[in-house]
């Protein structure tokens, strides 16, 4: 998963992505460590360093696909909602310092 610009908007890419993986490698048919570890393989190592260091993804849920997809996905999201609030910020400072002033 690339790391850069949006992430969110990246997540849900990579996410669509790895449903047709799934599908396509037939992972259905295997086991949820299986699962986990191609999962982890296939979204790259900036992403699986986030993983490691989410507090809310304990070490048994590692080994469950759904688990660490839905965990990112909070994540990424959450991501997108800070940026959301700095832009917002920004834009305020910018409407502040460009107001006429009293003097």
């Amino acid at each position: 998963m690339t790391m850069k610009g949006d992430v969110s908007c990246q997540w849900k890419h990579f996410k669509q992505a790895w449903e047709y993986y799934y599908v396509a490698t037939e992972l259905k048919e295997k086991d949820k460590t299986v699962k986990a570890a191609a999962l982890c393989s296939v979204m790259g190592g900036d992403c699986v360093q986030i993983m490691n260091c989410l507090i809310t993804l304990m070490e048994d849920e590692k080994k469950n696909p759904a688990q660490i997809i839905a965990k990112l996905g909070d994540y990424f999201m959450a991501q997108r909602h800070l940026l959301f609030e700095r832009r917002k910020s920004i834009r305020k400072m910018r409407q502040i310092a460009s107001a006429p002033r009293d003097m």
